[in-house]
């Protein structure tokens, strides 16, 4: 994880180790039957077929340095479907851990429209 994490992170993992390790730490308890079926589930579906179907207003958020989702994924996303809004968020891949706070209040700002 210390050696991969700023590589496939971005962000601020990039910058800082301390927070590397940290999220290292965190993240003990996994095992290894739960990443495959992340794994799993990134190559073998997809929403795009049916995502101009929703009628709910939807948000989205993407990290500006997300080597894992690249930013074009998300400007594609949001042009499918009818009522999504799109925040960008200048982190990586994990903003909600390195950034909860302006995560969270991007959140609430949507929801109370």
């Amino acid at each position: 994880m210390r050696g991969v994490a700023p590589l496939i992170y971005g962000g601020a993992f990039r910058d800082n180790p301390e927070l590397v390790a940290k999220h290292a730490d965190a993240l003990s308890g996994g095992n290894h039957l739960g990443y495959l079926y992340q794994l799993l589930a990134v190559v073998g579906w997809t929403s795009l077929p049916w995502l101009w179907s929703l009628k709910q207003p939807t948000l989205l958020l993407a990290g500006r340095h997300d080597p894992i989702v690249p930013i074009i994924n998300s400007h594609f996303v949001a042009r499918i479907m009818r009522d999504a809004k799109l925040e960008i968020i200048d982190d990586g891949h994990l903003f909600m851990v390195t950034l909860p706070a302006e995560t969270a209040a991007i959140i609430e700002r949507f929801l109370a429209q």
